[in-house]
C-alpha cells in the first residue's frame, strides 16, 4: 500500500461533507472512531493528507505526561489496541461506502 505521510495519531483532522457519512456510520466509540473511518476511506480511494499544524504543548502538560508512569502505560496500552484495531481494518472485507456518498475524491 502506497500511502503519503500521515500522522495518524494527531487529534485534529478535517474531511469533506460529502465524506461525513463513512464516520458518521462508523459505531467505535473511542479514538478508533477516526483511525477506521480514515482507513476505510483510503481503501475506498480518498486522497488523505496531513499539514503541519505549528502546535507545542504548555511545559506543565508536557512534564505532567513525560513523568508519570501511568500516563506512558496508558499510551502503551491505546497502542496496542490500535495496532490489532488498524491491521484489521486493513485487512477485513471492504465495507461499501455509506449513502449517500458522492465520490472519492480528497478530503481537501
Amino acid at each position: 500500500i502506497n500511502l503519503p505521510p500521515i500522522d495518524w495519531l494527531f487529534g485534529p483532522f478535517a474531511l469533506r461533507a460529502k465524506h461525513a457519512p463513512l464516520w458518521l456510520s462508523y459505531t467505535g466509540t473511542s479514538y478508533d472512531a477516526q483511525i477506521i473511518p480514515c482507513v476505510q476511506g483510503i481503501r475506498h480511494g480518498i486522497v488523505t493528507t496531513s499539514l503541519n499544524i505549528d502546535f507545542k504543548a504548555r511545559a506543565e502538560m508536557k512534564a505532567m505526561e513525560e513523568g508519570d508512569i501511568d500516563f506512558l502505560t496508558k499510551r502503551l496500552k491505546q497502542l496496542e489496541i490500535w495496532e490489532g484495531m488498524i491491521d484489521r481494518a486493513w485487512k477485513d472485507t471492504l465495507m461499501p461506502l455509506p449513502p449517500p456518498f458522492v465520490d472519492a475524491g480528497s478530503f481537501f
